[in-house]
């Protein structure tokens, strides 16, 4: 579900909307981000965005931010956790006839400057690529982690057993 009240426009003109220096924002509920769906726990709370668009040194940008919540599951134990989003991202819509744009600086993204963009899949793109490829606890939090480390602390014992019995079958064959 889409919050509409909160959400001023829905689609965009990349370009127009940078060279008019103008402002959205708005917030959507998870449940909407249907390609998110796979990468979440559950699809429960919202994000926020801000898209701000301008002029800087003759180029326009669009500013994208987004923040919120999303609950993702941990790759090593499979529980869920609360995984913040803090994205902000510098966007310069580029038109298809000038290709060599694109590669002329890596640090800069770009953008088709289509007729129209959804602003509800720009959102969700920039989270999909902000979102971790194997999303994980904190060691110290994670029950597969501390599973991990104790079979790390026997093995390593077990190691240290083997040296020993080693030692001893090299002294007991020099001792006769």
């Amino acid at each position: 579900m889409i919050n509409a009240a909160l959400m001023s426009i829905q689609t965009i003109s990349a370009l127009s909307f940078a060279i008019s220096g103008q402002n959205s924002r708005g917030i959507i509920e998870v449940a909407a981000l249907q390609r998110l769906h796979d990468q979440l726990h559950d699809y429960i709370g919202s994000v926020a965005y801000s898209i701000t668009g301008a002029c800087a040194a003759g180029k326009p940008n669009l500013h994208v931010s987004v923040t919120g919540m999303l609950n993702v599951r941990c790759e090593r134990c499979l529980e869920p956790f609360a995984y913040k989003i803090v994205i902000s991202s510098n966007l310069t819509p580029v038109q298809h006839a000038l290709p060599d744009l694109m590669d002329e600086d890596d640090t800069v993204e770009s953008i088709p400057a289509e007729d129209m963009i959804d602003v509800i899949a720009l959102v969700e793109e920039e989270i999909l690529l902000s979102l971790p490829i194997a999303p994980r606890h904190e060691t110290n939090v994670c029950s597969a982690a501390g599973a991990a480390t104790k079979r790390e602390q026997r093995s390593a014992g077990l190691g240290q057993l083997s040296v020993l019995i080693k030692e001893s079958n090299h002294f007991d064959a020099n001792q006769e």
